[in-house]
């Protein structure tokens, strides 16, 4: 007999909890708590009562995933309870990881049986020992053993059966079941959750993706595994709190072009506590890439999460019991920008999504991942690579360089750019605010520079492009103001040249143009923007605490234009910069 029917006859009967198969207590002496109380359903069960969000420190509210880690340093234990180790050191109290197929996703010089059910995991030794470490909040991607969990629990989008759903039920149930009852006593929050949906639905769905039938059998996956939490939850009394979420990908398709994704088309008819978004490859993207102004990033992380937010479920009771009656359900499951794929300045500026999404109110945010879980072999990106064909392309583990970058921890050992912003969040999270010249203070140190030079040029003018060149049309034009073809400064008895197109040494924040070549091979670049102004940072080899020159070659895209140059802040200079190319210098 099926847990659901079981149900089914509790509600007709009376019968309690306590007899079911698979839903036993654990000994007084293991928990060192009182046995979980069960009742029956005329009783009605207060939810746990949690710290609302806003009264959560710092470091309960961000932390990491640990997912199939493709490197490893304490062979002494297993891998899962080694990263969570690390975690623990860098000081979070919220860990994300995935329950089901642990044999696939951690499976690095640790042994596993097969196991046949959630709650099979969540009762194995390695898993019992995490889930007694020092964190608050454990996030779970878990899928049912349902159909074909190898494909990321997508079985559902070929039809779902109301057996298949039955049995999702069911599962999420035992598990359930099994956290409430086995760590009463520790006031633990457990939150599972699927992975990205709309890749499920996207990627084995092909053309069908966005099928009605297909979205149905989707809500019909996702709210019977929330049918089994609730149950379970409103069976068992415990102090524990068991939520159920959904993650999704791809929101920007749907906000910025009204398209159909999981967003508005699954999600509003969910049942579930919460919405998880990937960020990664979506805010988190556009702030290491696009976005230079802190402001914009901000402006388009809460345009972001309160386009989540409605169509997201409104707060239940439950959820506003364990999280405060001012929740906001959506938390950021995986954020983050690859820090070997992409440069140091990009991955940080990535990292100026964590205040905004803390100011409007994600309960949670996860960095994504704590090891890096993707490898380079043969010229391919490989996320699944067994222990053997790890071995056989890299040895002892990898270098930085076969890995994409997802990584907290390098496979030297050593903590990369994200580590050390962490730390920063967590020791002064009030001042935590990820200026452009704080990232550039971090990028600096990375890079191995000595000091930085921080140059803003205000012009009194901008000219479109098609005043010029009457070839080009408006709406092609670009805002110019003045072009620059020589960068250097001199202090001292030594100079330093900055090329134009120098990504590393010659830091734009915003107000610049791509750089150009003309028809002597000199690189230059276009200044100006519509912003009228131009800021950028320069790296220098050696302290900047003497007398110093800058020295610019310059024309004007027209006639004669104004140029403000001010030094860390400080005016020094006005200068008029003609359309003859000229080289002229201000010091301080």
């Amino acid at each position: 007999m099926s847990l659901r029917r079981r149900r089914l006859l509790q509600l007709a009967g009376g019968a309690t909890v306590s007899g079911m198969a698979g839903c036993s207590g654990t000994d007084d002496d293991e928990t060192g708590s009182e046995e979980p109380t069960h009742t029956d359903d005329d009783d009605e069960i207060d939810p746990p009562v949690g710290t609302p969000i806003p009264e959560r420190p710092i470091e309960r509210r961000v932390g990491s995933n640990h997912v199939s880690p493709k490197y490893r340093f304490d062979t002494d234990t297993d891998v899962l309870n080694e990263g969570a180790a690390v975690l623990e050191e860098l000081g979070v109290s919220v860990i994300s990881c995935w329950l089901h197929e642990p044999d696939i996703y951690y499976n690095l010089s640790t042994d596993w049986e097969p196991v046949r059910s959630l709650r099979e995991a969540a009762e194995h030794p390695y898993y019992d020992e995490l889930f007694r470490r020092d964190f608050d909040t454990y996030v779970l991607t878990a899928n049912s053993h349902q159909g074909s969990t190898r494909q990321s629990g997508g079985y559902f989008i070929y039809g779902i059966s109301e057996e298949d759903a039955a049995a999702e039920e069911d599962e999420f149930f035992d598990v359930t079941a099994h956290l409430l009852e086995t760590y009463d006593g520790t006031g633990s929050e457990f939150i599972f959750m699927n992975w990205e949906l709309d890749n499920i639905i996207a990627g084995t769905g092909g053309a069908r993706s966005w099928d009605p039938t297909v979205v149905e059998d989707t809500i019909t996956w996702l709210n019977a595994r929330q049918r089994g939490i609730i149950n379970a939850r409103e069976s068992i009394e415990s102090d524990v709190a068991v939520l159920g979420a959904c993650e999704i990908v791809d929101v920007f398709p749907a906000l910025d072009d009204g398209e159909e994704w999981a967003i508005n088309t699954v999600v509003p008819e969910l049942d579930v506590d919460l919405i998880g978004f990937s960020s990664h490859g979506q805010i988190d993207h556009e702030a290491g890439h696009v976005l230079r102004d802190r402001d914009a990033v901000r402006e388009r992380v809460f345009e972001t999460l309160d386009y989540i937010e409605a169509y997201a479920p409104d707060p239940n009771p439950y959820l506003r019991s364990v999280m405060g009656d001012d929740v906001r359900p959506v938390i950021l499951s995986e954020f983050g920008q690859p820090e070997v794929r992409d440069d140091y300045l990009d991955v940080m500026q990535a990292f100026r999504v964590v205040p905004p999404a803390l100011e409007w109110g994600c309960p949670l945010l996860l960095y994504w991942t704590l090891f890096d879980n993707e490898v380079v072999i043969d010229g391919r990106i490989d996320t699944y690579a067994s222990e053997s064909e790890l071995e056989d392309a890299f040895g002892d583990r990898p270098d930085r360089e076969d890995v994409i970058g997802w990584y907290l921890i390098d496979p030297t050992g050593e903590p990369g750019t994200r580590w050390y912003l962490f730390e920063e969040l967590l020791s002064n999270p009030e001042e935590f605010e990820l200026s452009f010249a704080s990232i550039m203070e971090q990028y600096v140190s990375f890079i191995g520079g000595a000091d930085m030079i921080h140059v803003t040029l205000e012009f009194d003018t901008v000219i479109s492009e098609s005043e010029v060149n009457p070839d080009i049309p408006e709406e092609d034009a670009r805002d110019l103001a003045v072009a620059l073809s020589d960068l250097t400064v001199h202090t001292g008895d030594s100079e330093r040249s900055y090329g134009l197109d120098d990504d590393e040494q010659l830091v734009i924040e915003y107000g610049a143009h791509n750089p150009e070549v003309d028809a002597t091979d000199t690189t230059f670049r276009w200044f100006g923007t519509e912003e009228a102004a131009t800021s950028m940072y320069l790296v220098t080899e050696e302290p900047t605490d003497g007398p110093l020159e800058l020295e610019m070659t310059s024309w004007a895209v027209k006639e004669s234009i104004e140029v403000e140059v001010t030094i860390d802040g400080e005016p020094i200079d006005t200068v008029v910069v003609d359309e003859e190319r000229e080289t002229f210098s201000v010091s301080w």
